[in-house]
């Protein structure tokens, strides 16, 4: 589908900014996603760090538009290229190569959750929670969905946010069919099983997700995998190489960053949101993750976004 980027480039790069930290219902159904980050990403040359192996708690789906991007997963190696589309599925390990990125490198990004107590939609959770990458060769119908979803964040005219939820639901659901009809068929990957233990610490971090507003006990946590504590941990430190307590804070920082982000919000809000019984206890907990208090992080990045919007 080829067309001048440079004609929108500008209004998508303004445009994520508007759009990260949103956790809603979406419009003309029951479905709840929480969205991360979606983003248009431009990038001349090579940015990124060194190669590292990692893995996420929420869903990646990268679109891309320009260039190429590799990926490895269990030693198997894919290139995504211009019109391909690629989820990524939470917990899933892989790796980007980054000496064999094609630049100049244009995709749509879109980072998010889906909350488990769904039982209408158990369709859409377990199409998207397969442990094993999702690739789409010709993925235009979702490029228009990114097109349209970034247009109307950028213009910002009335009713824009009940759009992009619109858009947004259109997106996952199309997503969702795609996991059920073609995964087998698109997927050029051997399929991957993961393991009990890999299962137990994904489906524990769902719960943790899901349950962010309760003050989270490693007891509660082991209960809902029918195992002890002990156990636990041990599973956890095996699969994600921390414990099951730093896994809790690491969530926990995780969001307080996203929902920071959302100016709209006041500090002892998403304190409560996130479980603590007062803003001084978030507070602390926030400092000895960031070495920052919440509203000193949060007026840094208000600062940062300043000077790279004056500098472009």
């Amino acid at each position: 589908m080829a067309f001048q980027f440079e004609e929108f480039h500008d209004i998508w790069s303004q445009a994520d900014q508007k759009l990260g930290g949103l956790t809603f219902p979406m419009v003309r159904s029951s479905l709840t996603v929480e969205i991360l980050r979606i983003q248009y990403i431009y990038q001349k040359q090579n940015s990124f760090n060194n190669l590292f192996t990692h893995r996420h708690t929420y869903y990646e789906l990268h679109l891309l538009l320009e260039g190429a991007q590799p990926y490895r997963f269990h030693e198997e190696s894919i290139t995504l290229q211009p019109g391909e589309l690629l989820m990524v599925p939470s917990g899933l390990l892989h790796e980007t190569p980054n000496e064999k990125f094609t630049y100049p490198l244009r995709k749509f990004a879109l980072l998010f959750n889906i909350p488990q107590n769904q039982p209408e939609y158990k369709w859409v959770i377990d199409a998207l929670a397969k442990n094993e990458p999702l690739i789409i060769r010709s993925a235009e119908k979702y490029e228009v969905l990114f097109r349209q979803i970034m247009q109307e964040a950028a213009e910002s005219k009335a009713g824009w946010i009940e759009n992009v939820h619109h858009l947004i639901s259109v997106l996952i659901v199309h997503l969702a069919r795609e996991g059920v009809e073609k995964l087998r068929v698109t997927n050029p990957l051997p399929l991957y099983h993961c393991t009990e233990t890999e299962r137990r610490v994904n489906a524990v971090e769902r719960y943790i997700r899901d349950n962010l507003d309760m003050n989270l006990d490693c007891s509660a946590l082991a209960a809902s995998q029918h195992i002890c504590v002990r156990q636990l941990n041990r599973n956890v430190q095996k699969e994600r190489g921390i414990s099951l307590r730093e896994l809790i804070n690491n969530i926990k920082y995780e969001v307080a960053c996203h929902k920071l982000l959302d100016k709209q919000k006041s500090v002892s809000s998403i304190g409560k949101e996130l479980g603590f019984a007062d803003e001084s206890s978030f507070n602390r907990f926030f400092k000895r993750c960031s070495g920052s208090a919440p509203r000193e992080w949060r007026k840094q990045k208000i600062l940062t976004e300043v000077k790279e919007e004056k500098k472009s």
